[in-house]
């Protein structure tokens, strides 16, 4: 659970609590780690992925429609700008503090 809050930016018990909620909800399910029966694995069910794959369908759509607005050349620039925000964040040195900010390392 420390894990998922570190990516999270959060406390464990706020990735506890979201867990919890989602296991209810019926998209993950929690299990006792193999190796040490004090970690927890989280899994996500068909449910969720199926969750996840419309979320992710929904927002490519929504992204066409807005980049239809956009010129070819404001498109480039677009995704120029979109990647270097994406490497950046996925770089060691980007990560996400408790208060939503971008803390850097």
């Amino acid at each position: 659970m420390s894990a998922i809050a570190q990516k999270m930016g959060h406390t464990t018990a706020a990735a506890s609590g979201l867990v919890a909620r989602l296991e209810n909800l019926g998209y993950v399910v929690r299990s006792a780690a193999r190796e040490d029966r004090r970690k927890v694995m989280v899994c996500i069910t068909a449910k969720g992925s199926a969750l996840v794959r419309r979320i992710r369908e929904e927002m490519v759509g929504n992204l066409m429609k807005i980049m239809q607005h956009l010129t070819p050349e404001e498109q480039k620039a677009w995704l120029h700008i979109y990647s270097k925000i994406y490497n950046y964040c996925q770089s060691k040195d980007c990560h996400p503090s408790g208060d939503g900010d971008i803390t850097h390392k």
